[in-house]
């Protein structure tokens, strides 16, 4: 709050309360508009923050104090959610960890702990993973693919590109453990259900690679993935903080993708205060993947069992081919606070140790 208001008032949590508040004005006197006044000339997912807002503003009042500590609340049920996910889909792993990495680790406490969009997007990434563990194990419901769902419609509320990358991931997954044997060979709950669900999954692949067309501004351009990329190069390669994208365009370019996503920008890169606080950060992530490569082996051989991890690697995959496009440290920084959510499963998965295979857990579980 401090950050946002009394250091820099020029923040998008500024503009959002502002629409928010008059939006909640409009409301009690009966009328209703779906773009709060004053966000009118922005995107439409800048205008979705401040509906959202605007109902908030119905209850609590026009404060950005209140707005502040509800957003942060739901980014808060989204990180429980997460964790709670590894704990039912993955037994295994060592979910304290996990969930000091989601409670404490700066980005993901700075970042969505404002009025914004990550907030939200890790309410709905929550749900969603929640979902997916459910959808994952040998328990498969009509409510779980419910859950699914509104995960995905959260994510497509605000990053449709995102709500792609979900959809994505679950269909790996639900291959990966359905050859591997889900449940370690238990029988499924209902054939039915499975249909069902085969059936959302294309419902949703339909509407949300449509919406995510609509988003970039691609629908009736042409172009399809490459120009949804090329235009994200354009529009972020501006700034003080701009640097020289990886734009993975073969194979060769994934592992420097890989690094930059994750770990820049490096201490030498760093320009001002902010970005040499985002490079000290990414400093200490580096510390966590060469002391806990042995849980990162361990991950990796665990998914065959465990399609959860999968589900999350594959996301995780998605989102560094998709976000090496994006060629500024400072909007870098605050967008892979979300990935970072689902990076930390793989450093909190049983560690493996040299002609020993997995360690095992506090149960005695492999």
């Amino acid at each position: 709050f401090f950050v946002t208001v009394v250091y820099n008032d020029s923040s998008d949590a500024g503009r959002y309360s502002t629409g928010a508040g008059e939006l909640a004005r409009l409301l009690k006197q009966g009328s209703f508009t779906t773009i709060p006044p004053g966000l009118e000339a922005f995107p439409p997912e800048t205008q979705r923050i401040g509906l959202v807002l605007g109902f908030v503003y119905l209850i609590t009042g026009t404060s950005r104090w209140a707005g502040s500590i509800v957003f942060a609340w739901f980014a808060f049920g989204g990180r429980l959610l997460l964790w709670r996910a590894l704990r039912r889909a993955v037994p295994e792993a060592d979910d304290k960890r996990y969930l000091m990495f989601l409670l404490f680790f700066p980005s993901l406490i700075y970042w969505p702990a404002s009025i914004g969009k990550e907030a939200l997007m890790f309410l709905a990434l929550g749900v969603l993973s929640f979902a997916a563990a459910q959808l994952l194990a040998e328990r498969v419901s009509a409510g779980s693919i419910a859950l699914f769902v509104a995960g995905l419609a959260g994510l497509l509320f605000i990053r449709p590109h995102l709500a792609a990358i979900g959809v994505a991931a679950l269909g790996v997954a639900s291959i990966v453990g359905t050859l591997g044997g889900i449940g370690q060979g238990a029988k499924l709950k209902s054939t039915a259900v499975r249909v069902v669900a085969l059936g959302v999954l294309v419902v949703a692949a339909v509407v949300v690679f449509s919406q995510t067309a609509k988003f970039f501004g691609t629908a009736d351009e042409g172009g399809g993935v490459t120009g949804v990329l090329d235009k994200t190069l354009s529009q972020t390669s501006i700034g003080g903080s701009a640097f020289d994208a990886p734009a993975v365009s073969s194979p060769l370019d994934v592992p420097w993708a890989i690094v930059t996503v994750i770990f820049r920008p490096f201490l030498w890169e760093a320009s001002g205060a902010s970005t040499l606080v985002a490079a000290l950060e990414s400093l200490a992530l580096v510390g966590l993947v060469v002391t806990g490569w042995r849980r990162l082996v361990g991950g990796l051989k665990l998914s065959l069992r465990r399609p959860y991890l999968v589900f999350v690697l594959t996301f995780t995959g998605a989102f560094i081919m998709a976000f090496s496009y994006i060629g500024n440290f400072g909007i870098l920084a605050r967008q892979r606070s979300i990935m970072l959510a689902l990076i930390f499963v793989f450093l909190a998965t049983p560690p493996i140790e040299k002609g020993r295979g997995l360690l095992l857990n506090r149960s005695g579980r492999r």
